[in-house]
């Protein structure tokens, strides 16, 4: 198999990776806006707010890093590559989202 060989099908694969990774990083970013604006009272306090957004923000980040690394790899067309990476942060994101509200 031939890494630097742009195959319409790796391409697509790569722009479906890169695809989940973007709606992913809106995602995160978006509910942790969501709850910095609705849990607003005098008796909640900030601490707590950023405590339940904390898993947000940390796999947001790690989906951006991942959507970047990708980006990088997608344009010199390292397709393979670029598939693989987005694929593993997307799992290894949601995993660590799923055992982090557990």
């Amino acid at each position: 198999m031939d890494f630097n060989n742009p195959k319409p099908l790796y391409k697509t694969w790569a722009i479906v990776g890169l695809v989940a990774l973007l709606i992913n990083v809106c995602y995160h970013f978006m509910v942790v806006a969501q709850i910095k604006y609705q849990l607003v009272s005098d008796f909640i306090p900030r601490g707590i707010i950023w405590d339940i957004a904390k898993s947000n923000i940390i796999v947001g980040l790690l989906h951006f890093t991942g959507l970047c690394l990708g980006l990088i790899f997608f344009v010199k067309k390292k397709y393979t590559i670029s598939t693989v990476l987005c694929l593993s942060i997307f799992v290894l994101g949601e995993i660590y989202f799923f055992f982090a509200n557990y």
